[in-house]
């Protein structure tokens, strides 16, 4: 599917403008065919870290924590309904326990109300339907939920030094054979590894 890619030539005008397309489906985390043109660059317009590309140690886990500390979070509760639009106001969320109960009766039961819900389910959830809402979601919604997509990024960090590039499985391609053979296996991924160019050997 790259049979325009030239990835050892990194010197040269066409090595460069090569590369570009590379660039760009490695910032969406998808193939730029599936990618708006309009769109591609909300990441830059709209940052939620900004700065240079990090490895975190202890993973992103560690992050997530300190983001939600303070937050009443419940875990082992699958998200099944949401109702809102009354005319008394407010959300309510129904879900199915899994876990250990925790709180109020209701809570027990399952049924969560809250003056607003940010729902920030992944797209496949509701692309799926597997929650309802009530009144259903506006058509307007529901069919740009079906023209979305989303693209998938994997970073591999090597943490050994130095890095001996012709022990690497498959990246960096070294023919368009092998890299054939990495896109067929890979259908709606892409993936590139992390590797600080002052380590290779």
């Amino acid at each position: 599917m790259f049979p325009s890619f030239n990835y050892a030539c990194g010197c040269c005008r066409a090595g460069r403008e090569q590369r570009a397309p590379g660039n760009l489906e490695y910032a969406c985390g998808a193939h730029l065919r599936k990618v708006s043109a309009l769109q591609w660059d909300e990441n830059e317009r709209f940052p939620q870290f900004s700065g240079q590309h990090a490895l975190v140690p202890d993973g992103f886990g560690c992050l997530l924590q300190a983001l939600a500390e303070g937050l009443d979070v419940r875990y082992g509760h699958k998200v099944t309904a949401i109702e809102y639009g009354s005319e008394e106001g407010g959300v309510r969320v129904l879900t199915e326990q899994s876990g250990a109960k925790n709180g109020s009766d209701e809570e027990e039961e399952g049924k969560f109300s809250a003056d607003f819900a940010l729902v920030t389910v992944p797209l496949t959830i509701l692309q799926r339907q597997e929650i309802s809402f009530s009144p259903p979601l506006p058509k307007v919604k529901t069919d740009a939920l079906k023209d979305l997509g989303a693209g998938l990024i994997e970073k591999d960090t090597a943490v050994e030094n130095p890095i001996d590039v012709n022990e690497m499985p498959i990246y960096p391609a070294r023919s368009e054979e092998e890299l054939r053979t990495l896109e067929d296996s890979l259908d709606n991924s892409i993936i590139f590894p992390a590797l600080d160019h002052n380590s290779i050997v």
